[in-house]
C-alpha cells in the first residue's frame, strides 16, 4: 500500500510539529509550509494528495485573514483536495464567514483547532479513505520495476537513476550525485545541473512510470536542489 502525501500549511511551527508528529505516526508523508507563497511553491512542486491549511495563515489575530483560502483555491484549480484548519469558534461560524465571500466550496471539509488531533484524522479519512495500492513497484534484489502491475522495459540508465533514488527513501539527491550513480561521472555541481543528459533521462524515464508526465507524482524536481522519487 502506497503513503499518502499531505501538506500542513500554518503559520505556528509548534502546530505543525506537533500536527507532524501525529500523522507521521499514523502513516502519511509529510511536507510543511508555513506562508501562502511557501504553500503555493510545495503545491506546485510535489503535488500532495491532501492540503490542511490553517485559514488565518498570516496573521493570526486578525479575524479578517482567510489568506490560507488562496492556497485552497490553487489545491482546487488542481483538484487536490484541502481541508481548513481554523480557530473560529465553530465550523458553522467558519462556513458563514465563507459563504458570505462565495468561495465555501473550496474546502472539502472544516476543522477547528480546538476540536483536537482526533478530529483531524477522523477528517482525513473522510476525505481520502484508505490508501490506494501501490501502481509503481520496485524489486532491488530482482532488479524489477512494474508499473500498475505490468514490467516496465527500461534502459540500463533509466533502471539505474529509478533504482538509485528507490533506495534513497526519498531523500533529494543533488544531479552531481545521479550523474555519478547512472554514468559513473565525477562531474561538479554546477556542470551537473547543467547537464542536459539527466533532464533528458528523467523525462523518457517520467514516460514510463508516471500517469502524466507532465505532472509527475513519483519522480519529484525540486528547484535549486535536485530530484527525489516518492512511491
Amino acid at each position: 500500500m502506497r503513503q499518502y502525501s499531505l501538506l500542513v500549511a500554518d503559520n505556528r511551527s509548534d502546530y505543525r510539529h506537533s500536527l507532524r508528529i501525529l500523522l507521521d505516526l499514523e502513516g502519511y508523508l509529510v511536507q510543511e509550509a508555513d506562508s501562502v507563497e511557501q504553500a503555493l511553491e510545495q503545491l506546485k512542486t510535489s503535488r500532495p494528495d491532501l492540503v490542511l491549511v490553517d485559514l488565518r495563515l498570516t496573521m493570526d489575530e486578525n479575524e479578517y485573514d482567510i489568506s490560507g483560502l488562496v492556497v485552497a483555491q490553487r489545491a482546487a484549480d488542481m483538484r487536490v483536495p484541502c481541508i481548513v484548519i481554523t480557530a473560529f469558534p465553530s465550523v458553522e461560524t467558519t462556513r458563514q464567514a465563507l459563504r458570505s465571500r462565495g468561495i465555501e466550496p473550496l474546502a472539502a471539509d472544516y476543522v477547528p483547532k480546538g476540536n483536537g488531533p482526533q478530529a483531524v484524522l477522523d477528517a482525513i479519512v473522510a476525505v481520502l479513505g484508505h490508501p490506494p495500492a501501490a501502481d509503481l513497484e520496485i524489486d532491488l534484489e530482482r532488479r524489477l520495476a512494474r508499473y500498475k502491475g505490468e514490467s516496465l522495459d527500461l534502459s540500463q540508465q533509466q533502471y539505474d537513476l529509478l533504482a538509485y533514488l528507490y533506495a534513497q527513501d526519498e531523500r533529494v539527491c543533488r544531479p552531481a550525485e545521479l550523474l555519478e550513480a547512472v554514468y559513473g561521472e565525477n562531474v561538479p555541481d554546477g556542470q551537473a545541473s547543467a547537464d542536459k543528459r539527466l533532464e533528458r533521462l528523467v523525462e523518457r524515464l517520467r514516460i514510463k512510470i508516471e500517469e502524466d508526465p507532465s505532472n509527475p507524482r513519483h519522480l519529484i524536481k525540486e528547484p535549486r536542489r535536485g530530484y527525489r522519487l516518492v512511491m
